[in-house]
């Protein structure tokens, strides 16, 4: 199941694209694919409208600092920040 993602793919669907690939090869433990939701559902409330290539060190550091600052955690952040990376 290959993944498809280009610049124009908003994150929503990059993510999306990836999940579905992790879930149905196998490649992924299915406890971290669910953690892998999780973190995708913290990093989609702010940036999942965005496209790829529009994503900026800005947009990165406003997202962290929003996310901590509406009571996530910095290590929920760090966890999501590594997948989005």
């Amino acid at each position: 199941m290959p993944i498809h993602s280009t610049a124009d793919m908003r994150l929503t669907c990059s993510f999306s694209n990836f999940m579905r690939h992790g879930e149905g090869s196998g490649t992924i433990e299915p406890s971290t694919v669910r953690g892998h939701h999780a973190e995708t559902r913290i990093i989609c409330r702010h940036l999942g409208n965005m496209k790829l290539a529009e994503l900026s060190i800005p947009d990165v550091s406003g997202w962290i600092h929003d996310t901590t600052a509406v009571g996530y955690v910095l290590k929920s952040c760090s966890k999501a920040f590594r997948l989005l990376k």
